[in-house]
C-alpha cells in the first residue's frame, strides 16, 4: 500500500468513524436502524478499488453526514 493509498483509507475509517458517533446521537428508536444503514453503505462500497472514486464516496458520505448532523440538530 503506497502513501496515498494508506491516507485515503484513514479518510474512509475517520467518515466511518464519525458516522457512528453521530448514529449514536439519533433516537433510540432509530439508532439500530441508521447504524445498520452505514454499515451496509460502506460495505457496499468496500471493493472499490478506483481512487477517484473513492475520494467521490468520501465527499458524498461526507456530505450525507452533514446533511444527518443537520437534520439530528434540528430535533434538539
Amino acid at each position: 500500500m503506497d502513501f496515498k493509498a494508506f491516507i485515503l483509507r484513514s479518510k474512509v475509517i475517520s467518515l466511518y468513524r464519525k458516522a457512528w458517533r453521530v448514529a449514536n446521537q439519533a433516537p433510540s428508536g432509530a439508532r439500530e436502524e441508521l447504524k445498520s444503514q452505514i454499515r451496509q453503505d460502506f460495505e457496499a462500497s468496500r471493493a472499490e478499488a478506483d481512487r477517484p472514486a473513492i475520494v467521490y464516496l468520501v465527499s458524498l458520505g461526507k456530505q450525507r453526514l452533514k446533511e444527518l448532523e443537520d437534520m439530528l440538530n434540528l430535533r434538539a
